[in-house]
This record gives C-alpha cells, structure tokens and sequence, in this order.
C-alpha cells in the first residue's frame, strides 16, 4: 500500500457518521508521499524514545519555526489523520506553540466542513460515468487483483456487483479505510481534532476548500487511479503493519522513515508518480506561496501563527521544509 501524509479531509472534532468521509480521509493520510529529507536538521529538546515507547498517545512529530524578517512567524506541525483511542497528547513544545499562537491554518477551515457537505459533494463523484464498468478504466492487472480479493472487497462492502460501478479511486480509499480500522487506530482521534480542542472557536483560515480536495482524486488522470488501485490492492496482506509503521515515524518525526514509506510503489508503478505530483508537490508550492504571503506581510509582524497539514507535506525534496528554506526563510527543527 503506497503511502502519504498527510490526509486532506480529517474527521470533525465530532464522532463523524458518513463513512464515505472517513474512507476519503485514511486514503489522504495514507498515499501521499515526497522525495528525501533536506539537509542541515537543528533538533531542539527531542522526547526519548523510551518516554515514546512508554506512553502510546505521546507525539512529538514534525515541528517547524519558519520566519522572515517583515511579517509573521509560522510553526508548522505535521499531522497525522487518526490516532489512539484515548486520543493523542503532543510534547511541551506544540502546547506553548498553541498557547502562543495569534491564528490558525490548516488545509481546511474544520468549522466550515459539514459531513453532509462532504456526502453529497462524494455521491456525485465516486460513481463511473453511465455505462462504465470499473473493469473499463482499469489495467488487466488490476482487473486480476480485483477477481482475486472479491472476498474481500465483499465483507467491505463492494461484492462485484456493487463495486463495478465506482471509481478506482474509491475502491482504493474504502480498501485503506478497512486497514485503519482493524489497526486499532480511530480514525475520529485524528492529530486534528486534538488541535481543535485548543482552537475551540477562534477563526480557522483554510489553505484549500472541500470541493477543490476532493476535486484532485477525481480528476486525477485514469493511469493513475489505475496505479494507485493496483498498488493498495498488491499490498492489502501489508496494509495494516505499513499504518502503524507510519504513524510510529510520524509520532517519533523521522522524517527519513516518513521518506522511505512514502516512496513505496512508485519505482514497481510508475503511473503513481502523477498521482504524487498532483496530491503532494503541486499543493506544497502552492502553499508555499499563500503562507508566504503571511510571512512578508509587515501588518502581521510579532505575530505567530500555528500551522497544522499532513506530515508528509513537510519532509523530502517536495516538502514544505526544503520549499521554505529555498525561499529564503529561516526554518528550524523544533522537533
């Protein structure tokens, strides 16, 4: 199963009920993926690893100071979209950042997404077009890979008939689901809503809207929902060790674990390359440029602002830590 890190739509602060929701969030928590980890880290007070062992719900995950000489300061914190049950409890440092904190940005304002928003806006995208069979737009491979998991993808809830008709992108998405459920993790104790629990209501800027993110799997080119498919398919016996495994990096911020998780599938797919392209680089630049903004604005100068995204947006050659330096800011690792 291919990897990324970040998920675009997390679950609300509230016990979500559309599972359509929840399969869209895992699948953006667990495909995107970036290139190597920049150079020159500076690691201020990291948590032992035996405080980590001991404490499941302890994160001390990706954590950055980003600042510029005119306007604000960032803190960017990398995210991860589902968590233990007892919820989970980030270091010292992410705490005072929250406490210091004058606004907040994630991918999307949280206070503005509904989940029947979010249901209605999927009802009109994960279905082929009239006609269409999912055995039309995908490879002979995948094809196989289907036939040969129909069990499977029966106790899903997709037997043959019922699944002929969505998107690869969705079988893939509800595959993913399955595997975070059975990891134990809950996928309703997401890095974010433990951020939420602090922001309470102060305004929330949003990078990204709702339809825009759910707008980049569907228009993602065929080839690449075929890879991507395939690829969850081919490590479906995997899929739950490869979860914990992320979140155990993401919790620890090793970022060259994060790296080397991220880059499964693409050297055996090439078709997933498109599909990194579109959901992590292209987005990074991106926000590169709308945060920029907040840090030349001199009307924002003194101010602090807490920034929340996937934690795989942050490492690698593509990554927003790298992006930043290239541009000229100062970022430093506090984790």
């Amino acid at each position: 199963m291919q990897t990324i890190d970040a998920i675009l739509i997390p679950p609300r602060r509230r016990e979500a009920k559309s599972q359509p929701l929840l399969a869209l969030a895992v699948v953006f928590a667990t495909l995107l993926g970036v290139g190597c980890a920049p150079a020159q880290p500076q690691a201020l007070h990291p948590a032992s690893s035996e405080a980590l062992a001991a404490d499941a719900s302890l994160a001390q995950p990706p954590y950055l100071r980003v600042e510029a000489k005119n306007g604000a300061a960032l803190l960017v914190l990398g995210t991860v979209h589902l968590g233990p049950t007892a919820g989970w409890r980030f270091s010292p440092q992410i705490e005072a950042g929250l406490e210091e904190a004058s606004g907040f940005v994630m991918e999307l304002d949280l206070h503005a997404v509904s989940d029947d928003q979010v249901g209605s806006l999927l009802a009109e995208l994960v279905l082929l077009k009239p006609g269409q069979k999912i055995e039309d737009v995908v490879s002979p491979e995948t094809a196989k890979l289907l036939d040969e998991n129909d069990a499977l993808l029966a106790q899903l809830g997709l037997p043959a008939n019922a699944r002929t008709r969505f998107k690869p992108w969705y079988i893939a998405a509800s595959l993913i689901q399955m595997a975070a459920v059975d990891s134990g993790y809950d996928l309703t104790k997401s890095a974010e809503n433990a951020l939420l629990s602090w922001i309470g209501d102060a305004p929330l800027l949003g990078l990204e809207t709702v339809e825009g993110q759910l707008g980049l799997m569907d228009t993602l080119p065929p080839a690449a929902q075929d890879a991507m498919l395939r690829d969850t398919l081919a490590r479906l016996d995997d899929a739950v060790a490869e979860l914990k495994r992320l979140v155990e990096a993401w919790r620890a911020s090793d970022r060259s674990e994060l790296v080397a998780i991220s880059r499964q599938g693409i050297d055996e797919i090439p078709g997933l390359e498109a599909f990194y392209d579109r959901l992590l680089k292209e987005r990074n630049h991106n926000w590169v440029r709308e945060l920029g903004a907040i840090l030349e604005d001199p009307e924002r100068k003194d101010e602090t602002i807490f920034v929340a995204v996937g934690a795989l947006h942050l490492a690698g050659e593509d990554g927003l830590e790298k992006l930043f330096a290239e541009a000229g800011y100062d970022v430093v690792r506090i984790h």
